[in-house]
């Protein structure tokens, strides 16, 4: 018997004619159906991209299901965290907040600091307490404008809204109740240290305009104590920008 012979073959070598013959009978299909003299189809291009970079497609989406399946518990466990430290620093914040009217002035300090790094959040807080402040103490007044100013560097949004919006308000109320002057001094105060762009510029200019308006229809305004002083501090700053 030849080697060719079915009855010398192994059963490996069978199978493996058994393949053969069936992939022949395949591709004698396809070529019937297909036949290679057969125009191009519209997406022959895409068909042929896809045989001939499959393997590497399938190669990167495993890649990125590897790397999702790292991901998302990696994303998930950061936002738990987040969470944990949000919390531990709301503590903070109410220490700190406690700590603000402290006669020590490192611990008063510290407090600023911590509460600056909430960003917005700690504007109104630090607004409330700074028209407050005695206007002759220049100490307590430059630390919350520095940190105003800090924080108006990473976050402007609204900042100088809130600012206005405080004084405007404090402003309309000073006929009925005076101690509102001191809110104004300490405020104007701020906004003349307030490193603003131009636009937050231009709106504070707007409402000092007004201001002065009414200080001209209205002379009993400038009969209150601390309101020359206001007056000429939101005109010094209308005339030099």
């Amino acid at each position: 018997m030849g080697a060719n012979d079915p009855l010398n073959k192994s059963l490996e070598e069978i199978q493996k004619d058994k393949l053969q013959a069936e992939i022949n009978l395949i591709n004698a299909r396809i070529r019937k159906v297909y036949p290679e003299s057969k125009p191009a189809g519209k997406f022959s291009h895409v068909a042929d991209f896809f045989k001939k970079w499959y393997a590497v497609i399938l190669a990167l989406t495993a890649v990125f299901g590897g790397f999702w399946g790292i991901f998302a518990p990696v994303k998930s466990y950061f936002s738990e965290r987040n969470k944990a430290v949000q919390y531990e620093l709301n503590a903070n914040m109410i220490d700190a907040m406690g700590k603000l009217d402290s006669a020590d002035l490192n611990v008063q300090g510290n407090a600023i600091m911590i509460l600056s790094y909430y960003d917005l959040n700690a504007i109104p807080i630090f607004l409330d307490k700074l028209v407050k402040i005695d206007y002759d103490d220049k100490i307590s007044q430059q630390k919350y404008i520095e940190a105003i100013n800090l924080i108006y560097k990473r976050k402007r949004t609204e900042i100088v809204d809130k600012i206005i919006s405080k004084m405007d308000y404090s402003f309309k109320q000073i006929s009925a109740e005076p101690t509102f002057t001191l809110a104004l001094l300490n405020l104007s105060f701020l906004v003349e240290n307030l490193n603003m762009v131009r636009r937050d510029r231009r709106n504070v200019i707007a409402l000092y305009k007004t201001m002065i308006e009414e200080f001209d229809k209205d002379s009993t305004l400038m009969e209150m104590d601390g309101m020359l002083p206001f007056k000429e501090s939101i005109t010094r700053f209308v005339n030099n920008n």
